[in-house]
């Protein structure tokens, strides 16, 4: 697996997990990492490990990340890991200790203090030890919302000459993060990621009425509907 750098457009991407990563890595913004090594990039190096294995470029070159509300961070990594995960060592996780809490999310968080070994799952780290050197200074230069993934790296990518063309996974199947909450798991969890929550200003409040609607994926499923219905309409007009 390759790391996040590219050479072509100088700069280096520290992939938190759980906060809309992927996208990035498929972008083509690593596409020169790729033909390079012929491997995937991926992973998830901190800034620290970087700044070890190549001291120049992480001085001289644009760094960048995404961050997201530790409480649906939360929710999202459990059901993941809770449903087996996507590869073998995910499974491992599964079977040593998502598996006894039967999807029960507000199990899981009453016991979360107990799971030493949740830390080794890069996942579940807090997301200020990706970033930031031990005395908590931030070793990026920029960080991005996952709540405003798609602005935001347009931006970014803007930055450094390219476009940032999205592309949509398969949407996730869990509730809005707030309803999985109670008052007393939101308290665990906020004492568990307490730093997360200060150094990238997320409220410990919990909206409890939530309207959510991502309007770029509406407008991206608005126009695939439209071509669709072009080109049938097409179609009968050549028959």
């Amino acid at each position: 697996m390759a790391l996040q750098i590219s050479d072509k457009y100088k700069c280096i991407f520290i992939h938190v997990p759980k906060t809309g990563g992927s996208t990035i890595e498929e972008s083509c913004l690593f596409d020169d990492q790729r033909k390079k090594t012929r491997e995937a990039v991926g992973g998830h190096a901190t800034a620290v490990e970087i700044k070890e294995i190549d001291t120049s470029k992480f001085l001289n070159y644009y760094k960048f990340s995404f961050v997201r509300n530790p409480y649906a961070r939360l929710v999202s990594a459990f059901f993941n890991f809770a449903r087996g995960g996507n590869n073998e060592n995910d499974y491992f996780w599964f079977e040593k200790i998502f598996k006894q809490f039967d999807n029960n999310f507000e199990a899981f968080c009453s016991e979360i203090n107990n799971i030493p070994e949740l830390k080794d799952i890069p996942h579940f780290r807090p997301q200020y030890e990706f970033i930031c050197d031990e005395n908590l200074n931030f070793l990026v230069d920029k960080i991005g919302r996952q709540e405003n993934l798609n602005s935001e790296a347009n931006k970014i990518f803007k930055k450094l000459g390219l476009v940032f063309n999205k592309k949509y996974a398969k949407r996730s199947n869990n509730k809005h993060f707030s309803k999985y909450y109670t008052k007393e798991t939101q308290e665990i969890v906020y004492d568990y990621y307490k730093l997360d929550f200060e150094l990238f200003d997320y409220n410990y409040k919990i909206k409890r009425t939530v309207v959510y609607y991502d309007l770029e994926y509406f407008k991206y499923k608005i126009i695939k509907f439209i071509k669709s219905l072009v080109n049938k309409i097409k179609l009968r007009l050549v028959g």
